[in-house]
């Protein structure tokens, strides 16, 4: 803002001059003021972009949840997914997978302090389970306050598949894992 009010302020100083011709000297001095009013000017901007960059940093936007919300069900979808109890084929489960959506969001962390979170929600009839991804920022006590922005993460299948422990193994706690197939939607679920 004073970067602004430097360049009007040699603008008018300028106007002035220039209205007042004059000799080299009042040419020397137009021209040192426009070269002043430019970089006054050039400052203005580069510290207006900073600013505005900086305050993008501060908040999630609804794209940003949703993207990272796609690159966590991506990664979910790579290996099998462990539960805290077996899933039975077409029947929803909410909260079965929740250990593992929590450790993927909390592995979320965005400048400024900026992180996700994820709260289980009934699934839509036919899925096995669901969440909404919110983005967080921190608040004025050091918790994280929720933001507007959301995702849906929903899990819309699950299929056992095999650990890979021996059968002979009495003290082996057998975990159950999954083959997830998963869908992500802007907003709440």
């Amino acid at each position: 803002m004073a970067a602004f009010a430097c360049a009007l302020i040699d603008g008018v100083r300028l106007w002035r001059l220039a209205s007042a011709g004059g000799g080299a000297d009042s040419d020397k001095a137009v021209m040192f003021g426009v070269i002043r009013v430019a970089g006054c000017t050039v400052l203005g901007l580069v510290l207006a972009v900073m600013y505005w960059r900086g305050a993008d940093d501060a908040r999630w936007s609804g794209d940003e949840v949703l993207h990272e919300t796609q690159k966590i069900a991506a990664d979910i979808e790579d290996g099998p997914a462990p539960t805290e109890s077996p899933v039975e084929e077409g029947q929803p489960d909410q909260g079965v997978f929740t250990t593992l959506v929590d450790n993927e969001t909390e592995s979320v962390v965005k400048g400024a302090g900026l992180a996700l979170s994820a709260r289980s929600v009934p699934p839509p009839e036919g899925a096995a389970d669901s969440y909404v991804i919110t983005g967080t920022k921190p608040g004025q006590d050091g918790s994280a306050e929720p933001t507007k922005s959301q995702a849906c993460l929903v899990f819309v299948s699950a299929a056992r598949v095999p650990d890979d422990l021996p059968s002979g193994a009495p003290d082996a706690v057998r975990v159950p894992q999954y083959k997830v197939s998963t869908k992500v939607t802007a907003g709440h679920c």
